[in-house]
């Protein structure tokens, strides 16, 4: 993310203070109404990032066979991997770490008939993500006049 800004910034680096402040307001502004408007033409339960993660069409190509009521055992990939449905936590560490399914558990929320909806942080949920952009940037009126 900041060499994201950091390269926005770039043909901009030699404007006086208050002008490299109004292009980043002018920039954030233009972000956030991005955001705001593709947030609320969403109509899926998540992000349309999550929705249509490549992890679904993996998943397919595993087996997924349960260990106890919360944990399975997954082949056929590159590696076994060990996932705790119950715990949200994969040996892989994606699930752990990005807080939504991996392949892995995808694969075992089919084999077990779990909503992978249920699985995911409330972060990546469309309404959630919508009210992180429902704030008004507004600019800095100018105190000169």
């Amino acid at each position: 993310m900041s060499e994201s800004v950091n390269a926005m910034l770039k043909d901009v680096r030699d404007y006086s203070v208050i002008a490299l402040f109004n292009f980043i307001q002018v920039k954030m502004l233009e972000w956030f109404n991005n955001r705001r408007v593709e947030a609320s033409k969403t109509k899926t339960l998540l992000t349309p990032s999550v929705e249509k993660s490549e992890r679904h069409n993996k998943a397919g190509f595993l087996t997924a066979t349960r260990l106890n009521t919360v944990e399975f055992q997954v082949t056929g990939g590159e590696a076994t991997a060990i996932v705790n449905i119950g715990a949200r936590s994969c040996t892989c560490r994606v699930f752990d770490l990005e807080q939504i399914p991996c392949e892995h558990a995808i694969s075992c929320c089919r084999e077990a008939g779990i909503s992978l909806y249920d699985l995911c942080s409330k972060y990546y949920r469309t309404e959630v993500w919508a009210l992180a952009y429902a704030e008004t940037i507004y600019p800095v009126l100018d105190t000169a006049q």
